[in-house]
């Protein structure tokens, strides 16, 4: 990979391109470290991750593109759900921006990427994997070429995206960790210990190898039936459940979605109350990241809305409406003009 000098009112300082993704050795390094830890390999194998990115993959599917044709042809529902999915999981999305033969602008998503150049936006330089079904190759594209979606973590490195699963990794870790336990709790083997009176006792250490590996053992228990038969089973304590329940919601928190979203019942006002917070504090602004990306590689005009998505909530679109009725009626009557009375109140579109 060629290098670029770096210079801005100092010494030459040459650093090597920002590898967006870990080469296949730290990813066999970084692994092994978490098995031995006890962590999953990924922590997207949590079920509440899976949940968290796919209401994001959706959401950002249903956005509104504007103007539909031209160089925005290619922003198409599927485009837009891998890159809500990739920026939920990684924090960066980037595609190739191609014309095909006829003319038409083809968006090809990259599997992982390389950035070299300066900290002007406009040198930088990507080196782009690029995958078919039974072709893949790498080609070096420049800035106004490539679409870069990208939730930025710090402004020190503007470049580099971070994910929710990266900003919070530790939450994450004892989430993975927690689950690990819990899983290993449930599967262990269903014992069984058969009461006798009268009979040998066994030592604690012989039941418990029984139970450990599943078979039976047995014991004497004053005032137990002959044909005692008791069946054990390891099931995770009260204090793992709980534990459980607040990281769930520190995972939600960190997606920017409420727990209610995901829960199988629950009261009707709460649960709009929740999308109307989820839509309008976590979707929208991912919608304007997109939207300004939009603008700078492929058209000035592009727009990104998520208007349509309100209609899951008429009853309060309903009382929001009368509300800005009630204002707009109020700034006329104090003698406002009526476009800024509109302005004021809400009402424009």
């Amino acid at each position: 990979m060629m290098r670029l000098a770096l210079t801005w009112g100092g010494p030459k300082i040459d650093r090597p391109p920002v590898r967006a993704e870990l080469d296949y050795t730290d990813k066999v390094i970084e692994y092994i470290e978490r098995q031995a830890a006890g962590l999953n390999a990924d922590p997207t194998a949590l079920m509440l991750v899976a949940a968290c990115a796919g209401i994001w993959e959706r959401c950002i599917a249903a956005a509104t593109v504007e103007p539909a044709s031209g160089a925005l042809a290619g922003v198409t529902p599927q485009m837009l759900a891998l890159a809500g999915r990739d920026l939920a999981l990684r924090g960066n999305s980037i595609w190739a921006i191609q014309v095909t033969p006829a003319g038409q602008v083809l968006l090809v998503p990259a599997s992982s990427f390389d950035i070299a150049g300066g900290p002007d936006p406009a040198s930088w330089r990507y080196s782009l994997d690029l995958a078919g079904p039974s072709l893949s190759g790498t080609r070096v594209y420049e800035r106004d070429s490539v679409l870069h979606f990208r939730l930025q973590a710090d402004a020190r490195e503007p470049w580099r995206g971070a994910s929710p699963l990266q900003s919070a990794r530790l939450g994450f870790d004892l989430a993975a960790a927690l689950e690990k336990a819990m899983r290993d709790e449930t599967r262990l083997p269903v014992s069984r210990i058969v009461t006798v009176s009268g009979g040998r006792s066994e030592s604690v250490d012989e039941l418990s190898a029984k139970i450990a590996e599943g078979g039976v053992a047995t014991t004497d228990v004053e005032g137990a039936s002959p044909s005692g038969l008791h069946r054990i089973q390891a099931s995770p304590s009260e204090t793992a459940k709980a534990l459980r329940s607040d990281l769930g919601e520190e995972i939600c928190a960190a997606f920017g979605a409420s727990p209610v979203l995901f829960a199988a019942q629950g009261d009707g006002s709460g649960q709009r109350e929740a999308w109307r917070r989820f839509w309008a504090g976590t979707i929208a602004p991912v919608g304007r990241i997109i939207e300004a990306e939009l603008q700078a590689q492929l058209d000035p005009a592009a727009t990104v809305h998520f208007r349509d998505m309100r209609a899951s909530d008429e009853d309060g679109m309903s009382r929001a409406i009368s509300r800005r009725a009630a204002a707009y009626k109020t700034f006329r009557d104090a003698g406002i003009e009526d476009a800024e009375a509109r302005r004021l109140a809400g009402l424009e579109s």
